[in-house]
């Protein structure tokens, strides 16, 4: 009985990850000139109602920097409003880093700043080498980050984590395809590059 109920679940999980992945094949929109490369999403639990950390790896477009000129590259991921999140961010929640050829560089969570409705980013003032801040719109479930001081390669792209340490993001209810929007503000012009990638919720991850 109990190996019958295992392969139940092992179904399961197998047709919602195959779910997840023809949705994103078929509904995910068409290419965009300044599209971001291999976007992924690594979660901790893919099971619904559960808090999970995410890893987001991705690569900018050639030519494409994330810099502090004017403090206007912007670097948003938005949730779909199935998840829900826990309030209460702080600097020690988030990791960025850039992972171009192989060495990494950390940049600092200068500030986290929530807010109810919109992306509010917190001052730049004061902040060191390599530091950015965060806007966390409660919401929307948006999460925006500003690089302050520094700057990224032009180069051939740039591959960047944001990691939250703590799981702070709760999974949707029910099991399906979830669709994250990337995007990113180049020198002020809203969702100039980006791309939308699809993570499949489970009824369960544990077989």
């Amino acid at each position: 009985m109990q190996k019958k109920i295992f392969q139940t679940v092992a179904k399961i999980s197998l047709a919602s990850l195959l779910l997840a992945t023809l949705v994103f094949q078929f509904s995910a929109p068409p290419a965009e000139a300044g599209s971001f490369i291999g976007m992924l999403d690594s979660m901790t639990r893919l099971k619904i109602n559960e808090q999970a950390a995410h890893t987001f790896n991705f690569t900018l477009p050639a030519g494409i920097g994330w810099d502090s000129t004017g403090n206007t590259d912007d670097i948003i991921i938005d949730f779909p409003t199935s998840f829900s999140m826990v309030t209460g961010w702080s600097t020690i929640d988030f990791f960025l880093g850039d992972t171009e050829g192989g060495i990494g560089t950390t940049v600092t969570t200068y500030a986290v700043l929530e807010t109810a409705g919109s992306l509010v980013y917190p001052s730049c003032l004061g902040a060191g080498a390599n530091d950015a801040v965060v806007a966390i719109d409660t919401t929307n479930m948006d999460f925006g980050f500003r690089r302050c001081t520094g700057a990224s390669d032009l180069g051939s792209g740039i591959a960047w984590l944001i990691y939250t340490w703590v799981g702070a993001m709760v999974n949707p209810a029910a099991p399906g395809s979830a669709m994250i929007r990337l995007s990113m503000t180049d020198e002020g012009v809203a969702a100039a590059h980006g791309g939308t990638l699809a993570v499949g919720i489970t009824s369960d991850d544990q077989v």
